[in-house]
């Protein structure tokens, strides 16, 4: 079992989730509206689309047929479900399916939506990344959401969240929880984590198998000889040096 960085009386909330019915009997009939969906940007209504395409295979009407009913029914999966894991019309016989289901609508649309975006930066799929989404589901517990690379020892992405609590009253909330997960995986790719490399006398040539993902700078102080305008400033103590950087 996961540990719950969120939740330090884990006990206190298995007692209260043992009255809760995992199964919801009083959602609202139409939660999501066309007045909410033409509230939102046009990039707001592609996470949904990418939402909308996992769950159907295809993204969300348009024009007179978007009614609040086509809302709520397309999205119903991730409504507001009145203390309870699911919506009762979504459930399959089978709870923690179901609730796994859901967090991949989310988190899967965000993955979808960052490829787009890392290839229209020139970015390459199993080259510059390789997104596996990983969701561990636990009906009493946290559920973990991960995206890893499934090519080299890299983390992009790794949140949780009660199953109960993962949820959304409105279509931009939903909207806005997709493009976050598109965000933090994109800024993931684009701008690597640096790893940094110090030494004061040698010449430091070069840096094998750096994880996708990283950079290795190098820092060296033995600038003594070296002109004002080849010194850098050091990230560790503020000292002059030269920063080398390598890359996978």
């Amino acid at each position: 079992m996961w540990p719950n960085p969120n939740n330090p009386t884990r006990a206190l909330g298995i007692f209260i989730g043992a009255w809760r019915s995992p199964i919801s009997t009083m959602n609202s009939n139409t939660p999501y509206t066309r007045q909410q969906w033409n509230a939102l940007t046009e990039e707001e209504q592609q996470a949904l689309d990418a939402v909308s395409l996992y769950l159907h295979g295809i993204p969300l009407q348009r024009g007179e047929q978007l009614t609040d009913s086509v809302l709520s029914t397309s999205l119903r999966l991730l409504q507001p479900a009145d203390e309870a894991y699911i919506p009762d019309d979504e459930s399959d016989g089978d709870l923690t399916h179901a609730i796994q289901k859901k967090f991949h609508a989310v988190y899967h649309a965000g993955i979808t939506l960052a490829e787009t975006s890392l290839n229209r930066q020139g970015k390459k799929p199993a080259q510059d990344f390789n997104f596996l989404l990983v969701v561990e589901t636990d009906i009493h517990d946290t559920t973990h959401v991960v995206v890893v690379d499934w090519d080299s020892p890299s983390r992009y992405l790794h949140e949780w969240s009660d199953a109960m609590d993962f949820q959304f009253a409105d279509l931009k909330a939903m909207a806005t929880k997709v493009l976050a997960v598109r965000n933090t995986l994109v800024n993931e790719v684009v701008n690597p984590q640096p790893i940094l490399v110090v030494f004061e006398c040698g010449i430091f040539k070069e840096a094998h198998d750096i994880p996708r993902g990283f950079e290795v700078h190098c820092l060296d102080y033995d600038v003594e000889h070296l002109p004002p305008e080849r010194l850098e400033i050091s990230p560790l103590d503020g000292e002059a040096c030269t920063i080398t950087k390598f890359t996978s």
